[in-house]
């Protein structure tokens, strides 16, 4: 977590409350790496191709 960006964190913070501990780590994780996989994809870096 702590190669986070700090608003990144912050927001996941809001849902440390509504899981056990040993679960917000691998949830945290989960939805970051679905950011980026969406992003990346937005952007064609995943196939190499630009969005026309």
């Amino acid at each position: 977590m702590e190669s986070l960006p700090l608003e990144l964190v912050s927001f996941l913070a809001h849902f440390r409350p509504l899981m056990r501990a040993e679960v917000f780590d691998t949830f945290s994780y989960l939805l970051c790496g679905l950011l980026i996989g969406v992003r990346l994809a937005r952007h064609g870096a995943l196939c190499g191709l630009r969005p026309g």
